[in-house]
């Protein structure tokens, strides 16, 4: 344009410092920009949020406050764009006190966030698992007349989530619901990963929410399988997967390498040694003290001589070098007291 001796004009470098910034080359921009202004070319408020657009998509909000300050020096207004920007820019790079007081200095702006930077600072509560700080901002979207939507709802189920709190998770799903917006493959992992975490963990929750999630058409993928596998253990979600006629490659992707003897008898376990197995907390192990108090609440032991039965059977594995206990171990161990059928992984008459 230089070269055909024509005046860059301030939509020209606009659109040069929007193609830059957006692409991320933040410091490509930054010298057009300077560039502009060498050419007494006023920059105006378009050229400004560019700018901070590309600060923001490069986690960059120390640089986002300089052009903001830039823009307040050129007598320029920041308008919604702006400040969304400035948030985004802060939850991107895990600020999200910054990003809430930026929310803030709009609403005393006057100017009204719409529901993305809402939803943004709501996310940024979210992954620092602050859930009440995340259901505040929930709550002012909603006395801002505007509708959150599932985005909002599912950051807040995975806040709930992290916290372990499948009550949590309840709410949300109810809230989902009298906004007529049905959950999502993240929101029904998420639930699924509250019963995990939760303590004690609430395995036969997992299992209703992803008998749940199949009956709503969503296939679980590799994250939801390893949230059931770690709320239900390995054995129990492949059971579940070829119990709901999932794909076969579903049901491969759940890990079965542990398998106990005939894993695909696990349906016929009474409902104690279930619970003994549910312990295990997926596939964890367990130390002494807590292997021994599984023996004696699992209701296969003499009631009269439990603790002196399990505290033989915890000794003779320790004979045999086990000092953290596996389900498959704990289960190699009921079979050899012959307290199990372990071909059939049942209880003994």
């Amino acid at each position: 344009m230089v070269a055909l001796q024509l005046t860059p004009s301030v939509v020209s470098y606009n659109l040069l410092i929007s193609g830059n910034a957006g692409a991320g080359r933040t410091e490509k921009a930054a010298k057009l920009f300077t560039k502009m202004v060498s050419a007494r070319v006023p920059p105006d408020i378009i050229s400004c949020n560019a700018l901070l657009h590309g600060c923001a998509k490069a986690r960059k909000p120390a640089e986002a406050q300089q052009w903001y300050s830039k823009m307040k020096s050129l007598s320029l207004s920041p308008d919604e764009i702006t400040y969304t920007s400035l948030i985004e820019s802060c939850t991107r790079s895990g600020d999200v006190t910054g990003a809430d007081d930026w929310l803030r200095t709009m609403v005393e702006a006057q100017l009204t966030p719409d529901e993305v930077a809402y939803t943004s600072v709501l996310t940024g509560f979210a992954r620092a698992s602050d859930v009440v700080e995340a259901q505040r901002v929930l709550c002012d979207i909603r006395s801002s007349q505007l509708e959150p939507d599932l985005v909002a709802y599912t950051a807040l189920a995975s806040a709930s989530a992290r916290a372990g709190d499948p009550e949590g998770i309840q709410t949300v799903f109810r809230d989902i619901y009298a906004a007529a917006l049905q959950p999502n493959l993240l929101t029904w992992t998420a639930a699924i990963a509250a019963c995990a975490r939760a303590r004690p963990p609430r395995p036969r929750e997992a299992e209703r929410a992803f008998q749940s999630m199949i009956r709503q058409s969503r296939e679980p993928d590799e994250v939801a399988l390893r949230r059931l596998e770690e709320a239900v253990g390995p054995h129990r979600a492949a059971v579940l997967c070829r119990g709901l006629r999932l794909p076969g490659d579903v049901v491969k992707s759940t890990r079965t390498k542990r398998a106990v003897t005939h894993s695909h008898d696990l349906p016929l376990m009474t409902d104690a040694l279930r619970d003994v197995y549910y312990a295990f907390a997926g596939g964890s192990e367990m130390d002494g003290r807590a292997f021994v108090k599984c023996l004696k609440d699992s209701g296969l032991l003499d009631e009269r001589l439990k603790t002196v039965q399990a505290d033989l059977i915890f000794a003779r594995c320790k004979q045999k070098g086990a000092r953290k206990m596996s389900f498959d171990r704990f289960v190699g161990a009921l079979h050899e007291e012959q307290l199990i059928d372990g071909q059939h992984l049942r209880f003994m008459d």
